[in-house]
């Protein structure tokens, strides 16, 4: 059972299915509708490549698909992913950006368009399949000239930004 706003009271599913270029139906399978979209996504394509000999070279799917777990399993598998990243940002008129944030790999932080640091808030993936970021508290709310540009959040609260679990695969893409 789903409760959740906007939705009605009740059993709720999700349907994943595969479709190859000629508009066969290849693959389908039912979870339940709070499962995130991602979780069956490798293993039916596998089954499809393998158990029914598909040659699969290419995919696309919708955001719900474009994690870093997804895209690292088809990189192994050799087919090229066609899928947006799962948090993609609006950018505002007048605001920074993620791109704005650079991130340095040897020590895992961003950088801010300010200098500041962003830390990886914990060492657990979260359960969207992302680590969270944020800078210094003091630096952010009391010293940076550019807060305005970079977060419309309180006072005491922090920009944060999101990095996906092997987004190098992501970015190779």
């Amino acid at each position: 059972l789903m409760n959740r706003k906007g939705k009605p009271k009740g059993l709720h599913f999700l349907e994943h299915r595969s479709i190859d270029l000629s508009g066969y139906t290849t693959d389908v399978y039912i979870t339940a509708g709070n499962q995130l979209d991602f979780v069956p996504y490798i293993e039916r394509l596998q089954r499809q490549k393998w158990n029914l000999k598909l040659p699969i070279k290419n995919v696309v799917a919708d955001k719900g698909y474009g994690i870093g777990k997804v895209y690292k399993a088809l990189t192994e598998m050799g087919i090229s992913g066609y899928i947006p990243q799962k948090f993609q940002e609006n950018k505002r008129e007048g605001m920074f950006s993620r791109e704005d944030f650079h991130y340095q790999k040897k020590e895992d932080i961003f950088i801010c368009p300010a200098g500041n640091r962003l830390k990886r808030k914990s060492k657990e993936v979260r359960k969207d399949g992302s680590f969270e970021y944020s800078g210094d508290k003091s630096f952010c709310n009391s010293e940076c000239e550019l807060r305005s540009q970079c977060t419309t959040v309180k006072e005491d609260s922090l920009r944060s930004i999101k990095r996906l679990e092997n987004q190098d695969y992501i970015d190779k893409h």
